[in-house]
């Protein structure tokens, strides 16, 4: 391997909790039964490993495994870090977007809802991340 492609590699698979690989290897079982092509399957895959990844590192009000509310907060804060800090293209972006939703309706939770631009949160100061919207994060998304 080069070590662009160890850099890659290592950016593909991030350590996750025992319990989020279980809640990895269970999505994957799921997936299994879709219509989805296999590399469709390994692209959501991948994505949701990401997010779940970010999660483990991010405090966010509720619980987005298990919480609605929290959930399209979350999803919204992770969208902002993949364009702003990780610096993902837009198609990258768009793809994570709808393994997620993929991934949440597996559990039941349904499609992320737009949470809102973070810079309509007072408490926000235009910054987009969990950590930055403690007192947003419970309330109900703002709509466009």
């Amino acid at each position: 391997m080069t070590p662009e492609n160890t850099k890659h590699a290592a950016r593909q698979a991030p350590d996750l909790t025992p319990e989020n690989r279980e809640r990895l290897d269970s999505y994957r079982k799921h997936l299994e039964r879709s219509p989805l092509m296999p590399v469709a399957r390994r692209t959501y895959v991948s994505a949701v490993r990401g997010y779940l990844a970010w999660l483990q590192s991010a405090s966010c009000d509720g619980d987005p495994l298990a919480d609605s509310v929290a959930k399209d907060w979350a999803v919204r804060d992770y969208r902002s870090w993949l364009v702003t800090v990780a610096k993902r293209a837009p198609a990258t972006v768009n793809k994570a977007m709808a393994a997620l939703d993929s991934y949440y309706t597996s559990l039941g939770l349904g499609k992320a809802q737009e949470a809102g631009d973070p810079s309509s949160c007072p408490e926000s100061s235009g910054r987009a991340s969990c950590q930055a919207l403690p007192a947003c994060g419970r309330g109900v998304p703002v709509s466009s």
